[in-house]
């Protein structure tokens, strides 16, 4: 009897650490301390191999490090070993197969990332950065049509989402339905006037469809669905552009020896800027980290790389 009660207290203990564990772990990755939270993690796992929140964790930190061939294979691999029941149809089971695809999709295995989203929408199907990833590595394999029904459905459940509602226009485009396209990225404008992505699609889709671009012009006044308002504002900006912004569509001057000091300081607060941004991205559940699709213009682009931009799609697309 006295060995039996030991063995309860110790499996309560084993039971007590375990959850102290997952629950520090994710602590650690909501306050960005991701080494921190795969720590704690790879403990629970120690003493229980089939812990689901510990295994999902584990995955969104290692993600969140942009450790994408380790969450590509250690957890499919995992599956196979059946210490990860994707019957149980969790939310940690769907955490898991979401951080799967978006690592495949970061490290541009477009078709296993497609497998993995497709499983994981059958778990939760109300998370529209998953259908956004999906549209892109849809996009990727030339499947214009599938894209255009995944971005569709992210607009659907996140309607005030620019970048959402840019890529459909991406997707648009690749089926050559120029009128559509342009229809989208004013739209996604009007939804953030800053979204310079957005511009620059809408500038795009009008010579497509054989209209003045108006590159440069950050105003209404020449949209299809302009008001009478907004028309009479040709001449002013809808937006006060910053100085960041304003050298992306400027000529590029000669600096001054006095300006050189002053650009370093904007790039170093740009710095910080990002990595608040990318510690946020990592505590929203990596949501906003693979993003938008441009497409392809005539003339120079900016290719963006970082997290949550510009992804080039089969005419261009990268969250």
């Amino acid at each position: 009897m006295k060995y039996l009660l030991a063995g309860i207290l110790l499996v309560a203990f084993i039971a007590s650490n375990i959850q102290a564990n997952v629950e520090a772990g994710w602590d650690a990755y909501r306050k960005g301390k991701w080494v921190e939270a795969i720590l704690a993690f790879r403990r629970v796992l120690k003493d229980d191999p089939k812990s689901l929140p510990a295994h999902a964790g584990l995955a969104s930190a290692m993600y969140a490090l942009s450790r994408f061939d380790e969450v590509m294979t250690v957890f499919p691999d995992e599956i196979k070993k059946g210490n990860i029941d994707l019957n149980s149809r969790s939310e940690d089971a769907f955490t898991i197969l979401k951080m799967i695809g978006f690592a495949c999709f970061r490290n541009k295995q477009s078709k296993k990332a497609i497998v993995a989203l497709s499983v994981a929408i059958k778990i939760k199907d109300d998370d529209p950065a998953i259908y956004n990833t999906l549209g892109l590595a849809y996009l990727n394999t030339g499947s214009s049509r599938l894209s255009e029904i995944a971005f569709r459905t992210a607009v659907n459940l996140d309607d005030k989402n620019p970048i959402y509602m840019n890529n459909l226009g991406a997707s648009y485009i690749d089926q050559k339905m120029y009128k559509d396209a342009l229809s989208c990225f004013e739209k996604a404008v009007r939804l953030d006037p800053r979204y310079q992505n957005g511009w620059d699609n809408v500038w795009m889709g009008r010579e497509k469809l054989g209209l003045p671009a108006m590159r440069g012009q950050y105003n209404y006044s020449y949209f299809s669905d302009a008001t009478e308002d907004e028309k009479k504002q040709k001449s002013q900006g809808i937006t006060q552009k910053s100085n960041a912004d304003k050298k992306r569509i400027e000529p590029v001057q000669h600096k001054k020896h006095p300006e050189e000091a002053g650009t370093k300081k904007e790039d170093d607060l740009k710095k910080k800027q990002d990595g608040e941004k990318r510690k946020q991205d990592a505590q929203s559940g990596t949501e906003q980290s693979i993003s938008t699709a441009t497409v392809r213009t005539n003339s120079p682009e900016k290719k963006q790389n970082a997290v949550g931009t510009g992804i080039k799609n089969s005419g261009s697309t990268n969250t």
